[in-house]
C-alpha cells in the first residue's frame, strides 16, 4: 500500500495499480504552483494523467515524489520535498510525496522507500542538542542514522535543494568511550564521512554534524554540554524497521 500526499489542495482518492498497490491523497500546505526547475528529475512523455504519473512513481522504488501539470507532463523525483525546499515558480504544477505506510507524513516527514528511511529536517537555531533530541522524540523519532554512503549521498542531495543552516546534526556519539562511536542504542557505527582532521574534539562525548560548507563532510560536536551559539539544523528519523 502506498500513500500519496499532495501539497496544496484537499483531495482524497484511491487507485488500484498493477501490483495491487493503492494510492491515497491527503493534504498538507505549502508548495502548490511551483516546480523545481533546478532539481534533476525523470520526465515522462507529455499528455500523462495524474493517475498514470502516480502509478509510474509507485512502480519505481527510487521515486519519492512527482510533479504533474494538469495531465500535460509528469516528472518523477528521487527526492522528497518540504515547505522550505528551494523551488522556482511554475503555475499549474502540483506536488505529491509518496509513502508506503508508517512514515508520519502529517508531521512533515518524507520517505525514501528504496533506502527504507523516513526523515524530517528541522531548521533548529542555536545549537542545543538535548532540546533538538527531545523534539525528535516528541515526534516518535531520533536523530537520523547515516549508515552507508548511499544514505549519505541521498541526504546530501536532499540538503542541496533545501534551506537549512550550514551545520546539520545527525546521530552519533563517543559518550561511553572516547573515540568509540555508537548510535544512541549502543549499536557500533561502521560508516563515517569525516572532514579532514576530524574528529578532533579533545573532550569526547561528541555529537556529529554534517557541514554543508565543506561538501557535507562530518564534523564533531563543539562543547561537552552540546550547546553553543552556533546555529544549526537537525534531521529526525522515524525508524521503519
Amino acid at each position: 500500500m502506498l500513500f500519496v500526499v499532495e501539497m496544496g489542495k484537499v483531495v482524497l482518492y484511491l487507485l488500484m495499480v498493477v501490483r495491487v498497490s493503492s494510492f491515497f491523497g491527503y493534504t498538507t500546505h505549502g508548495i502548490t504552483g511551483v516546480y523545481p526547475q533546478t532539481t534533476p528529475g525523470l520526465v515522462v512523455p507529455g499528455n500523462t494523467s495524474r493517475h498514470i504519473c502516480l502509478i509510474l512513481c509507485g512502480e519505481d522504488i527510487n521515486c519519492m515524489s512527482i510533479f504533474t501539470n494538469g495531465g500535460q507532463s509528469c516528472h518523477l523525483f528521487y527526492n522528497g520535498f518540504v515547505d522550505n525546499t528551494v523551488l522556482s515558480p511554475g503555475p499549474g504544477w502540483n506536488l505529491y510525496n509518496v509513502y508506503s505506510g508508517g512514515c508520519p507524513f502529517l508531521k512533515g516527514y518524507v520517505e525514501n522507500r528504496k533506502l527504507n528511511i523516513c526523515y524530517k529536517l528541522h531548521l533548529g537555531g542555536p545549537l542545543d542538542a538535548p532540546s533538538f533530541k527531545a523534539t525528535c522524540a516528541s515526534e516518535g523519532g531520533e536523530f537520523i542514522r547515516i549508515t552507508s554512503q548511499e544514505i549519505q549521498d541521498h541526504i546530501e542531495t536532499f540538503l542541496s535543494v533545501t534551506t537549512s543552516h550550514s551545520m546539520v546534526i545527525i546521530q552519533g556519539s563517543d559518550r561511553i568511550s572516547k573515540g568509540t562511536f555508537q548510535f544512541e542504542d549502543g549499536t557500533p557505527m561502521v560508516y563515517f564521512n569525516w572532514d579532514d582532521n576530524e574528529p578532533n574534539d579533545p573532550n569526547g562525548d561528541t555529537i556529529f554534524i554534517i557541514d554543508n560548507s565543506v561538501n557535507f563532510k562530518w564534523q564533531d560536536g563543539r562543547g561537552t554540554d552540546h550547546t553553543s551559539t552556533y546555529t544549526s539544523s537537525f534531521i529526525c528519523e522515524v525508524r521503519m524497521d
